[in-house]
């Protein structure tokens, strides 16, 4: 894997560059998990995320990470 193109966290969690926003999206999970803008954060994001599924069969990031890495994503995150 490209490290070039993965961001990191303190805990060593990497992501590639396109799809960083899900780490975010597991961070707003985790942290105050009941308070009121984390449960509407991650309502609306699952939300955007499926409207985005349903219309185009793809999620954000997908585009740019087939156009950098020339793999399918579909296919990069059963690839080990």
């Amino acid at each position: 894997m490209d490290q070039r193109n993965l961001r990191g966290t303190r805990r060593g969690v990497s992501a590639d560059l396109e799809y960083r926003y899900l780490l975010d999206f597991q961070k707003h999970v985790t942290q105050a998990s009941v308070e009121k803008p984390a449960v509407s954060a991650r309502a609306e994001t699952l939300e955007r995320l499926n409207e985005m599924w349903q219309a185009e069969g793809a999620f954000p990031g997908d585009k740019e990470y087939f156009k950098r890495t020339k793999i399918k994503p579909e296919k990069a995150c059963r690839a080990k």
